[in-house]
């Protein structure tokens, strides 16, 4: 489901302590945005924040505007709960523990994933697509990838409304030891926390570059667009290369027309690849380059919703849950070892290499 923009509404998902939940229409919840008289909304005072692979807002020279804002007729979720709201184009994430209201940034700074989507931990959050954990107090990495915290919401509900003042700044990831990269194979992705299913988290993850594509006009700094745009082709790469080397060998041995799925899957990579690389041809921020990161941004969406549509569910259907779970760690130690998109060349594959790898499982 995609992301709600422009107005403001909370979504819930029935289900244990730590529920998952995805993005609903406002409507369903009758929500009402109010702003303090004199107050300017978000979208037009402020450019919104790119919180994916690193730290730094939006123009301002990497700082963030406080927003302040009131929402009526907000009821509040349930202990353990997480539910996200649209603030002035910002998401954050609502959660109680222990009878307290939390708030802070629904976007995870690693891969962009939505936070509300995870499962609360007693005070840590877990992103349900790379299992990084932040404190929920202090914005702190605890766990995981993320180079930077999250910044954390001032949050207090009052009579039906509840208001959210901040970010304050985010919380630094802990120092990164200078010792060289594991081995492939050697990461430990955690065996607890969100849904482990390999295809959930390939959802998940197409979720998180639907959100990270639409966040991309609002950047008008060249160098923080030039960031974001670089940590959005790693973030494709590792998905590429992760599905040709755990998902697609698994395919073959389980879909109805396996070879022509998986070879069709890898035809679109290359596709990708290639229209990335006429990206890195242009001026960044300039008019060719919106038009060839337009490209991209459609033939990767088209990529995604035929997955959804044809390979995931086929693989759901065929395999069984105990080896999509098995799949999804290898997914997740896939990425650990190719963090930032170390060693991956970025190159074409060849669909045949792919169809005639072997599944590890």
């Amino acid at each position: 489901m995609r992301h709600w923009t422009a107005v403001v509404g909370p979504c819930r998902r029935p289900g244990r302590i730590g529920v998952q939940c995805g993005r609903a229409s406002p409507a369903e919840f009758g929500v009402e945005a109010i702003w303090p008289v004199g107050f300017t909304p978000a979208w037009q005072a402020a450019r919104p924040v790119a919180a994916f692979g690193g730290g730094g807002g939006a123009g301002n020279g990497g700082r963030r505007l406080m927003t302040v804002q009131q929402l009526r007729g907000f009821s509040l979720p349930e202990e353990g709960e997480l539910v996200a709201v649209d603030v002035a184009g910002t998401a954050v994430a609502v959660t109680v523990l222990d009878g307290e209201v939390h708030a802070f940034d629904d976007t995870c700074p690693h891969a962009g994933c939505s936070l509300a989507d995870g499962e609360l931990d007693e005070q840590d959050v877990v992103c349900p697509c790379h299992f990084a954990r932040f404190d929920i107090t202090t914005g702190a990495v605890v766990e995981g990838s993320a180079t930077s915290g999250v910044g954390i919401w001032s949050a207090t509900f009052t009579a039906g409304t509840l208001e959210l003042e901040g970010p304050r700044s985010e919380a630094p990831a802990p120092e990164l030891s200078s010792a060289p990269a594991p081995a492939p194979g050697s990461s430990a992705p955690p065996t607890s926390g969100p849904d482990r299913d390999i295809t959930v988290l390939i959802e998940r993850e197409h979720e998180s570059f639907r959100r990270q594509f639409d966040m991309l006009p609002g950047l008008t700094d060249s160098q923080e667009l030039e960031q974001a745009w670089d940590a959005l082709v790693d973030l494709l790469e590792i998905h590429a290369s992760g599905e040709e080397f755990v998902l697609y060998p698994s395919v073959v041995h389980a879909a109805e027309h396996p070879a022509q799925e998986a070879e069709h899957g890898v035809r679109d990579h290359n596709e990708i690849r290639d229209s990335v690389r006429v990206v890195q041809e242009r001026t960044v921020g300039s008019a060719p380059w919106w038009q060839a990161v337009r490209t991209v941004e459609a033939a990767n969406e088209q990529h995604l919703q035929e997955e959804e549509r044809d390979v995931l569910p086929s693989l759901r259907d065929n395999t069984d849950r105990e080896r999509r779970e098995a799949l999804g760690q290898q997914w997740l130690t896939f990425h650990a070892d190719h963090e930032g998109a170390r060693g991956l060349s970025g190159k074409d594959a060849n669909p045949q290499a792919v169809l005639d790898r072997p599944a590890d499982l």
